[in-house]
């Protein structure tokens, strides 16, 4: 198999034209991002760089969701690429078909990457394949209703936010937008000064000014009872990794034969996941998609974060996620 047979098309000339559309969806983004602004704002949301607001908006307003296409979101370094690799193991259990899919252009897989051309292309793709799309986006930004009403399914990514501090920290001065004044000077000039501009909102994170991730954590609480919305817990894949794919299993309607869990489990440790991110890919944005892991402990943060700095994380998601149920774990 090649990727080309993902998609539906018809003799040789719709295989050439699906070739085509492909390159054309890693070059659009390439060239997309190049002057791009660091600070961009849609319906009062910051946008984050390298993302991409005609895709959001074509997304929010015109993309039509199939019945069983799976959004994964996330606030940016809570697990979404491990979740994400769990889900792909999940619905495509056939090893070629499981390959293929990863090697789509990033913006092909990333909801509001890329220019949203990309969308009619994902709409080529053959229904007997499920499509599993990621973002960061807070729910206002998302269609909820029309995935819901299309039988689709959105799971939302947790993590305790100190842990997810110190890996955004670490991993956002390799993009090339990061290395720009003011993100610059903001994110890499120590650890107090990245804490300082961090909790008080001031990074482009595809929130409001002046907001971070515990609002974008409230955003999708309001959708938790949804049927098509599932939540999971960064610290619970790494305690009871089994029964979480168990669950999302259930979840995504997908019955598990014996020892599937298991095996997936295995596929899906973060030293497996790092080793193939290592794998070569094509196009801009794959180049710092390899370096996305760094370590994955959960406690991490105790080396960075001041008692006071503690504090005031808790004094701030003590404060607006009172009585929502929502309880890190910050070790393990």
């Amino acid at each position: 198999m090649e990727i080309e047979d993902l998609f539906d098309y018809e003799g040789e000339e719709g295989r050439s034209e699906i070739t085509k559309l492909i390159a054309d969806a890693e070059a659009l983004f390439d060239n997309f991002v190049k002057d791009m602004e660091l600070f961009r704002e849609y319906k009062g949301y910051v946008i984050a760089p390298n993302f991409s607001i005609p895709s959001i908006e074509f997304g929010l307003s015109t993309w039509k969701p199939r019945k069983g296409d799976v959004l994964i979101t996330s606030y940016p370094k809570t697990g979404t690429t491990w979740t994400l690799e769990i889900v792909r193991r999940l619905i495509h259990p056939n090893e070629e078909v499981f390959r293929l899919f990863k090697t789509l252009p990033l913006s092909m897989q990333i909801f509001e990457a890329g220019d949203p051309f990309k969308f009619h292309i994902l709409d080529k793709m053959s229904t007997k394949n499920r499509r599993v799309l990621f973002c960061h986006l807070p729910s206002e930004l998302i269609n909820v209703q029309a995935i819901e009403e299309a039988g689709a399914k959105i799971i939302y990514v947790l993590r305790n936010p100190k842990d997810q501090m110190v890996s955004w920290y670490h991993f956002y001065p390799k993009l090339p937008k990061y290395s720009n004044e003011p993100l610059k000077t903001m994110l890499c000039s120590g650890w107090d000064i990245f804490f300082d501009n961090f909790t008080n909102g001031r990074f482009p994170t595809h929130c409001k000014p002046g907001e971070w991730y515990p609002d974008h954590i409230l955003s999708w609480l309001k959708h938790r009872n949804r049927q098509c919305v599932h939540f999971i817990f960064y610290e619970d894949l790494h305690t009871n990794q089994m029964e979480e794919i168990e669950k999302l299993a259930k979840f995504l309607d997908i019955t598990l034969d014996n020892g599937k869990s298991e095996q997936i489990a295995q596929l899906c440790t973060l030293k497996s996941m790092t080793k193939q991110t290592r794998e070569k890919r094509p196009g801009e944005m794959a180049k710092t998609h390899s370096l996305i892991f760094r370590n994955g402990q959960v406690g991490g943060w105790k080396k960075y974060f001041s008692d006071e700095q503690s504090k005031i994380v808790d004094q701030i998601f003590e404060s607006k996620l009172k009585d929502t149920g929502i309880r890190f774990v910050e070790e393990v």
